[in-house]
Formats: structure tokens, C-alpha cells, sequence
């Protein structure tokens, strides 16, 4: 049997050239004529719907292959696999909206979680660098130098910052002091750019002394302030030197006058200054212990300043409720918790510990035994003897 491999235009245009039935009569002649057979008898109607029947199997022979022919047509297969792909397409997108809806909650709970685990990181990594010791010791200076000095906090005033290096055979302390002033990567720690100093440190040979000249700009363009700043940035870098005072001249080498402070020749290395010692926080959360303005008659008072806030950037070191009885033998000083102490490896425990070391060497102690601490054990120190006082506050290690 031939194929006939027509399309649905070609279907649909054969379809409306086919003639139409029409009947021409009227109503009322169909009508008549209906009532005048069913008065007589019954002709044989069967030609009529035999021919329909026959025109019907006719036109769906011509039809049926074209029709068949098509679905296997690629065009069709294409449609087929497009309309598919389209409902596949809108299922997967409605799946993929349903998947990103609860990858966005689960995203939203990944957060919280992760916020959670960085919050506990976070913590752990102030309890890991809690049981460092918070200031250098006499240890320290097995493997290192160290330089003390004052850097400048966003609140205005100095904190004492003791810097180790790698040890060096040199006896040129003033060299090794300027260069290691220029690499401090001050606003990395947290402070203001501050260092070197404007003027200039020269060593007179004769004297054996540590000058600094003062530069205009020092003497003339300083506030309060700002000159309490520079007197205690010098000041506090003769902690650890080998000099005892810095002689200020100015460029003619004459005495400085400055606009607050007065005629200052010279700035002498702090000893016995009697301070207590409290908690001070940058904004990037590194916590320092800094010695308070006020200074005291004894290490009592010194110790019980400690346990209330002497300004605003200050937190105190010692809880109101801890209880302490001090007794002096000597360079050494004898620290008793009245009602026992349980000491967890926490900063806030090395800060109470080391806080009180740094007030002993204000006094000129040189070891501090602590009694009555239930866990007499610290990571780095050994509170069944007496600890030895820091040479220096607020280690820092210069790579």
C-alpha cells in the first residue's frame, strides 16, 4: 500500500475540499414528509447510514498513515522531547526553588551554627593565648632581647609594651633600640602610628648618657595630652635599658620648654614608682596590663585600688570579694587568700596573677609567693614557691 506522507495542513485542506450535505427542503415539507411515513409503511433507510459508514472508513484510510507517519517524523520527536523537557524543566524548577529555599534555611542554620563555632573558637583562642604569660620574664631573655616602650592607645596615652627580638652579640643597645622602634607594626597591634619619635636619640660618649633632642614640632605643636604621651613613651623605654635617664636638649642645645609641662632636662628611668596595675582592652580585643596615674604608699593600698576602676579606660584586675593578707620579708612579698582560691589557666586569672606581680616590682620586690590557692598549679608558673616579678609588662614577640 502506498504511504501517503501528508502533514496536518495538507490533512486539514483535503478535509475542506470534501463536498457538503446539504438538505434544501423546509421545515414543514421535512415535517409532512416525516408524518407521511410513519403513516405507511417502513422504507429501507439502510442505504444512507451504509454510505456514511463507507465514506467514514474511506477517509480514515487516507488519514490514519499520514497521521502515524507524523509521530515517527523528527520534527514531532523534537516537540515530543521539548514538551518533556519543558515539564521536566518546570518540575526541576520547581524543585530547584524548593531546594534553594531549604538550602537558604539550611544556609540560615549553617550560619547560626557556624556563628555558634565561631564564637566557641573564638573563646578558645582567648583561653589558648590565656595561658601565655602576659608579661616577659626572666626566662624569656634566654633566646631574646627585650625593649620596652611606650606606645600610643587610641585613648591618648602610652602603654607599656615590652618587645622581644632575637638575641643579638652587640653591645650598640641604641642601634638595636631605633631599629626595632622603626619595625613595630604599630596599627597591626591595635595602636596609633606613633613610633620612631620625631626627634633624634644620640649616646654621649663622655657622659655615658642617653640624649634625646627635642624637634620643634614636639615642643610647639603639643597639646596636654599629647606631651604626657611623649614624656611617658621615653620614660617607659628605660625600663629595660642599660640607662638610667635621658637628658632633653633642644636642636641648640638648650633645655626644652613646653607649652604644659614646663623646662624639663631630663626624664629618669621609673623606679619605685608605686603604681597599682589594671586591665585596659583595644578595640581589636588584645587586653594590656597598664599601671594607673595615681601612685601609692604602700603595696596594701596599691593592691586594694586595684579591685575598683580608677577611669574610664580601666578595668581592675582584683574581684571586690577576694579577700587577700600581705606579709614583706625582705625583697619578698607574701600574697594569702584569706577564704582560699580556686585558679582556673583563664586571662582573667593570669591578669589577677600577673597584675599583682607587675604592682611587686613597683615596690621594688623581687618575688611574690601566693598562699592559699586551692590549684596551685598554672601553666608557667609554680605557686608552691615564690614567683620571681617580670622584668618587663605586656610581652610582645617581633618575628
Amino acid at each position: 500500500m502506498k504511504k501517503n506522507n501528508l502533514d496536518e495542513t495538507e490533512i486539514e485542506h483535503l478535509l475542506k475540499e470534501m463536498p457538503s450535505f446539504k438538505d434544501s427542503r423546509s421545515r414543514d415539507e421535512i415535517y409532512q414528509a416525516v408524518k407521511k411515513a410513519e403513516g405507511g409503511k417502513k422504507s429501507k433507510t439502510w442505504g444512507y447510514p451504509a454510505l456514511a459508514a463507507i465514506a467514514a472508513v474511506l477517509i480514515l484510510a487516507l488519514i490514519t498513515p499520514s497521521i502515524f507517519n507524523s509521530f515517527k517524523q523528527p520534527g514531532y520527536e523534537n516537540s515530543a522531547s521539548d514538551m518533556a523537557v519543558e515539564e521536566s524543566a518546570e518540575s526541576g524548577s520547581a524543585q530547584k526553588k524548593f531546594g534553594d529555599i531549604q538550602d537558604k534555611s539550611f544556609d540560615a542554620g549553617s550560619a547560626g551554627v557556624d556563628e555558634a563555632e565561631n564564637h566557641t573558637e573564638q573563646s578558645s583562642m582567648l583561653n589558648a593565648a590565656a595561658v601565655e604569660k602576659i608579661n616577659v620574664y626572666e626566662e624569656d631573655l634566654q633566646q631574646y632581647d627585650v625593649f620596652t616602650f611606650g606606645l600610643a592607645a587610641p585613648d591618648a596615652f602610652a602603654v607599656p609594651v615590652s618587645v622581644l627580638v632575637k638575641k643579638q652579640e652587640s653591645d650598640d643597645w641604641l642601634g638595636k633600640f631605633e631599629e626595632v622602634s622603626g619595625e613595630i607594626p604599630e596599627t597591626a597591634w591595635g595602636f596609633n602610628e606613633y613610633l620612631p619619635l620625631p626627634g633624634s636619640f644620640i649616646k654621649d660618649e663622655e657622659t655615658n648618657e642617653l640624649v634625646y633632642t627635642v624637634s620643634k614640632e614636639e615642643q610647639e605643636n603639643l597639646s596636654s595630652g599629647s606631651e604626657d604621651l611623649l614624656y611617658d613613651s621615653i620614660s617607659m623605654s628605660l625600663e629595660t635599658s642599660v640607662f638610667e635617664k635621658i637628658r632633653l636638649k633642644t636642636p641648640e642645645g638648650s633645655v626644652p620648654t613646653f607649652s604644659h609641662l614646663g623646662e624639663i632636662s631630663e626624664i629618669k628611668k621609673p623606679v619605685d614608682s608605686n603604681n597599682g596595675y589594671y586591665k585596659y582592652t583595644l578595640e581589636n580585643g588584645e587586653v594590656y596590663l597598664v599601671p594607673g596615674e595615681e601612685t601609692y604608699e604602700t603595696i596594701e593600698d596599691a593592691l586594694g585600688a586595684m579591685k575598683t576602676s580608677p577611669g574610664s579606660f580601666y578595668e581592675p584586675v582584683i574581684a571586690k570579694d577576694i579577700e587577700i593578707s600581705l606579709t614583706a620579708e625582705g625583697s619578698n612579698l607574701t600574697v594569702s587568700f584569706n577564704e582560699g582560691l580556686t585558679l582556673e589557666d583563664t586571662l582573667e586569672s593570669r591578669l589577677l596573677i600577673e597584675g599583682i606581680l607587675m604592682s611587686a616590682k613597683e615596690f621594688d620586690f623581687k618575688a611574690v609567693l601566693f598562699d592559699n590557692i586551692e590549684s596551685p598549679q598554672m601553666k608557667d608558673f609554680d605557686f608552691s614557691r615564690p614567683v620571681p616579678v617580670p622584668v618587663g609588662p605586656n610581652k610582645k614577640v617581633l618575628n
